[in-house]
């Protein structure tokens, strides 16, 4: 009894972190499906946070890779950052926004996807 109120236990502190991980981040693509060479524009929602130091985001397919960084200000950064990268080549794409604290080490991450379809239909 005493092993099932430790895992129960657990895994409600494993539910709550993650719930608070997924809460300090989200991102979102568009155009979501577009032909090449297309523009992906990426919004970032962060929450405010003292410890919020740079906000990354990584656009990776295959055979591309694009990154920009921006500095934040903790907790008196914008909530919403814009990315723009410009004139992306055909491919399937993972974009991912990471937010790192002032120790270089990730706070929180989050994903979506974007798919640029090339002209030749491949």
């Amino acid at each position: 009894m005493k092993q099932m109120t430790v895992v129960f236990g657990a895994a409600l502190l494993l539910i709550g972190v993650t719930a608070g991980a997924a809460s300090r981040i989200q991102v979102s693509v568009s155009p979501r499906f577009g032909f090449e060479p297309t523009n992906l524009v990426v919004a970032v929602i962060t929450e405010r946070h003292a410890d919020n130091r740079i906000l990354r985001v990584v656009a990776q397919s295959e055979s591309f890779l694009t990154s920009s960084d921006r500095s934040l200000d903790g907790e008196d950064s914008p909530r919403v950052a814009r990315f723009e990268f410009r004139e992306v080549p055909a491919g399937a794409y993972e974009i991912r926004a990471t937010l790192i604290g002032p120790d270089g080490n990730p706070r929180a991450e989050a994903d979506a996807t974007a798919t640029v379809i090339s002209r030749d239909g491949y």
